[in-house]
């Protein structure tokens, strides 16, 4: 498999790179990291980088990648790596290690007075150390046994942070930074045992007991932590770990433990304040069913309370934690009411409260009532915000609504014997979705008028708004509009307005009604307007024009359109 990886890289790579390559694997620069059955990671060290660069071979794939982030694929540095795998499997020897090849720099902290020592160390393949006296790099530039001394980044940002000299331990600050770059060092020892450096930081905990029926409110170190090595450091187990609110603890934990007592009538002080402003600072362990626990994964919302008053409508809306709500936020401070406490985001929250002034014209807390034409612009808002509501309100404007559009057509009773009847239209929605007992349609005029004027609902005879089928009226309503202007008092059509009629049914795919058929030259631009037979006592020979005046006033009378 390693020879098949080789072919097909050299098959891609450019003759130079290939030839650098070679000369990489010859010098030793190749070691292997680690490896897995499906891949395999090398460190490639070249004279023109201080940091060794890594390599992955996928040997199952076929697939290569390098992070020099060079022009070409694959590049020098894969070649060498390749090379270095086919050769050991070819021989059946052991892949070269950094262990076994490179040195590595040795961090070593010692306790001593006033907090942590420090000594760097440049250990050698044969086990033999020596101290670090000069930069690295410049080392590495040497030549020598120097220039196998595997220096990772976090190495140089180190030397960078320790140029300037100091006496005796650490200081607190450059200790700090230390810690953060030396995070990924692998060779770090703490008088002379390995040890690992992290970046969390280490942060009292908070424990709420009961005693004798009152509220024991502790706060103790980490279980983690067993010794203090320095100034705001800790050692956790075999770790490093820095300390978090040393102002309150003390930077050797020395204000620790700190215990306070609160009695059953402060009650809402602890629920409602301490135990919150705590939880956003520390983890809160709460050990007694008495008191509610702290839930961190509770957000912040606006939950409107709508109900029904003479004038329109009553609005309250309330800024909460949780649904059904768990606290309730009032004037900033938190309000229990029932379930777990929130740990408070005050960012969230005054989002919340802008997208609520922004959409609604609303604040929490402070109640408002809506009537006259204002509701129905309200409820236009209303149903385009997004967030809880409740109250006997809560369903006035329902999205699982639907107005189905319908045209009824029929003929009235002909004005004279020959005659084509007249046309009576009426036009509604029919309310699909409402409860039982609501209304079941609402008037066509009254949704036309809310169309034209822009809004997105329509109320609804008995309270409510429906929301409006905007995509039917933009197609279908100038001509609905157009048509019930055309009617009488009676609901009669104008005979002028039946051609119209005629194009709704046909873009409707409905059946026109009895009788339209006497119309159809007239919708279809008279190309073929009926011949009529001239009466018997008529001799003269008409002219063309004539001929189509006759029978144009022949169809205007059957069509009762004269």
């Amino acid at each position: 498999m390693s020879q098949a990886l080789l072919d097909a890289i050299r098959k891609e790579a450019k003759p130079a790179l290939w030839a650098n390559g070679v000369k990489h694997a010859r010098a030793g620069a190749v070691v292997l990291e680690s490896q897995t059955p499906t891949q395999m990671i090398f460190r490639v060290k070249v004279p023109t980088r201080p940091v060794a660069l890594t390599v992955t071979l996928h040997h199952v794939d076929l697939e290569w990648e390098c992070d020099c982030m060079g022009p070409f694929d694959p590049c020098d540095h894969i070649v060498a790596a390749a090379i270095t795998l086919q050769q050991s499997a070819s021989q059946d020897a052991a892949l070269p290690t950094a262990d076994t090849n490179w040195s590595r720099v040795v961090y070593r902290f010692s306790r001593g007075d006033g907090g942590l020592h420090l000594h760097r160390f440049v250990v050698h393949a044969d086990g033999n150390s020596t101290p670090i006296t000069q930069g690295m790099t410049a080392q590495q530039a040497a030549g020598g046994s120097a220039a196998k001394l595997q220096i990772e980044q976090c190495d140089l940002q180190a030397e960078r942070l320790l140029e300037k000299p100091w006496r005796g331990a650490i200081p607190s600050e450059r200790l700090d930074g230390l810690l953060n770059l030396l995070e990924p060092a692998k060779n770090v020892l703490l008088d002379g045992q390995p040890i690992s450096i992290s970046r969390e930081i280490v942060l009292p905990r908070v424990r709420v007991e009961e005693r004798d029926g009152n509220f024991q409110v502790s706060i103790v170190k980490d279980q983690r932590v067993t010794e203090v090595v320095s100034a705001g450091v800790a050692l956790c187990d075999d770790t490093l770990c820095r300390l978090g609110e040393t102002a309150m603890t003390g930077t050797s934990l020395e204000n620790l433990p700190s215990t306070r007592m609160y009695n059953p009538s402060q009650l809402a002080e602890l629920t409602g304040k301490v135990l919150p402003e705590m939880a956003r600072r520390f983890p809160v362990e709460v050990m007694t069913r008495k008191l509610p626990t702290i839930d961190r994964e509770l957000k912040p919302r606006i939950l409107l309370e709508l109900n029904r008053v003479d004038a329109g409508l009553s609005v309250l809306p309330t800024l909460v934690y949780g649904a059904p709500p768990q606290v309730r936020i009032d004037n900033g401070k938190l309000v229990f009411l029932r379930g777990s406490i929130p740990l408070r985001d005050e960012a969230a929250e005054a989002k919340a409260v802008h997208q609520l002034r922004d959409s609604l014209d609303l604040v929490p807390g402070r109640r408002t009532n809506v009537g006259g034409a204002e509701v129905i612009q309200f409820a236009e808002r209303l149903r385009r915000w997004k967030g809880g509501v409740t109250g006997d309100a809560a369903g006035l404007v329902s999205p699982s609504l639907k107005l189905k559009p319908r045209l009824a057509i029929r003929p009235s009773l002909p004005s004279a014997p020959g005659m084509m009847a007249g046309i009576e239209v009426d036009f509604d929605f029919e309310l699909v979705g409402g409860l039982k007992g609501s209304p079941s349609s609402v008037d066509g005029a009254t949704v036309l008028r809310a169309w034209t004027e822009g809004l997105g609902l329509v109320s609804i005879e008995g309270g409510g708004w429906a929301p409006l089928p905007k995509a039917w009226l933009d197609q279908h309503g100038q001509q609905v509009l157009d048509l019930l202007n055309a009617r009488a008092a009676s609901g009669k059509i104008a005979n002028h307005a039946v051609p119209q009629l005629a194009v709704l049914c046909s873009s409707l795919d409905q059946p026109p009604p009895v009788g339209l058929q006497k119309l159809a030259p007239l919708v279809e631009g008279f190309s073929e307007l009926p011949e009529i037979a001239l009466p018997a006592d008529v001799t003269v020979t008409l002219r063309p024009y004539q001929c189509h005046g006759v029978n144009w006033l022949s169809f205007l009378k059957s069509a009762s359109l004269e």
